[in-house]
Formats: structure tokens, C-alpha cells, sequence
């Protein structure tokens, strides 16, 4: 995030991609959110990083010490399923290079 971004223009941003319209919202809405103290731009900055990666599926830890064994196995789990595709893509680039050689 860029210096010039406002704490009440990262707020609505959080705001708009969580789908809320208050903070107390926001952090019922995400448990691992709630530990951030809101009062903090930096805070915000890390609610965005984390909103972005619930929105692209990618596994966040609620901060629940009887949850990090399922939040690590999610996330090995995405973390397989991006090696598979990447995999196949690279598979998919080698054979369009075979038959552009040939």
C-alpha cells in the first residue's frame, strides 16, 4: 500500500471487500481479525493482505491455538492443488513447444 492511502480509505476498502460496514462487523465477520487493533493503519493494511487471500481461497488462521493443525493442513492442501496446476501448465507449454519445434 502506498503512504498516500488514508487510514479511512483502507478502512473502506477492508470494509468493501468483506462485504460490512462497521469494524465490530468486520471482526465477527472474520475471527482472524479480531486480534488487530483497528485503531493502527497498519492494522488495516493487514486486514486488506488478509481479506485478499480469503477472497483468492487461500487458507488464513483464525489465531485459535486448537486450530493451527487444520488451518497447516488447508493450507498444504491449497498449496498441493497450486503445484497440480502449476504442473499442468507447464506440462501444457512444454508440448506447445514440441509442436512448434517440430
Amino acid at each position: 500500500m502506498a503512504n498516500s492511502v488514508t487510514q479511512q480509505q483502507l478502512k473502506q476498502q477492508a470494509y468493501r471487500l468483506a462485504g460490512v460496514k462497521t469494524t465490530s462487523a468486520l471482526k465477527k465477520k472474520h475471527s482472524a481479525l479480531s486480534t488487530l487493533d483497528m485503531r493502527r493503519k497498519a492494522s488495516w493494511v493487514r486486514a486488506i493482505e488478509l481479506l485478499e487471500n480469503i477472497a483468492q481461497g487461500i487458507p488464513v488462521w483464525d489465531g485459535a491455538a486448537d486450530s493451527i493443525d487444520g488451518t497447516l493442513h488447508k493450507l498444504l492442501d491449497f498449496q498441493d492443488q497450486l503445484v497440480e496446476e502449476i504442473c499442468e501448465i507447464s506440462l501444457n507449454q512444454i508440448a506447445a513447444n514440441k509442436e512448434f519445434i517440430l
